[in-house]
């Protein structure tokens, strides 16, 4: 059996099931693995349960979007699940922020950051020549970078290493969430740049459009 027929299977299986009952699972669950970034520094047990709440996200909006596909749910639903979807990033990249081991200042970019790549992604759409995927920091990508970025740490911690630089004439410290929230900045940038290129090409394709 191929991928595509064990999707559809799977999703034959659960179409009774509401699409928006999932939205707003994944939105709970995003909610609660964001939380849990608050404490996360002094009980670093919280770091599996927010890896294993994030995986777990990433199985919500499969299922959610395959059962979507074989209802043949109209536009209504899907409104239902960007919203649910976007607020979901905002709860996981605001919790990365405010996280203990997260220096402020990288961590409010990473988060707006995270926000342009999927705006930009949108953008295709505005313009008429739909939605714009390219790059590595595709939902899945980034979070499962994420995902190990945050093994790293809880790793770290564990053998008593939870800062990788330490600054002691300065008196600054910086973890490795620090070194994870740098390369997630520099990935999404780059995914930005990438999918402004791919809309720019699809528009000039187009002759009925301008760049």
């Amino acid at each position: 059996m191929s991928f595509e027929g064990f999707k559809r299977g799977f999703a034959d299986n659960l179409k009774f099931i509401n699409p928006n009952i999932l939205s707003v699972l994944a939105l709970l669950v995003s909610l609660e693995a964001g939380y849990y970034f608050l404490d996360a520094n002094k009980q670093k047990f919280l770091y599996l349960w927010i890896v294993a709440l994030l995986l777990f996200r990433l199985v919500i909006n499969w299922t959610t979007k395959a059962i979507m596909e074989v209802r043949g749910d109209g536009a209504s639903k899907n409104v239902y699940y960007q919203i649910a979807d976007k607020y979901s990033e905002l709860f996981i990249w605001g919790g990365f922020m405010i996280s203990r081991l997260t220096n402020f200042y990288l961590g409010f970019f990473t988060l707006i950051s995270m926000i342009l790549v999927g705006a930009t992604g949108l953008i295709g759409k505005a313009e008429g020549v739909g939605c714009v995927k390219n790059g590595p920091m595709c939902k899945a990508g980034r979070t499962l970078l994420l995902v190990i970025i945050l093994l790293v740490e809880y790793f770290c911690m564990k053998h008593g290493r939870p800062f990788m630089i330490f600054d002691l004439e300065k008196g600054t410290m910086f973890s490795w969430q620090d070194l994870g929230s740098c390369i997630l900045i520099v990935l999404a940038q780059l995914t930005i740049f990438l999918r402004i290129l791919e809309i720019r090409k699809r528009v000039q394709s187009d002759e009925s459009k301008k760049w």
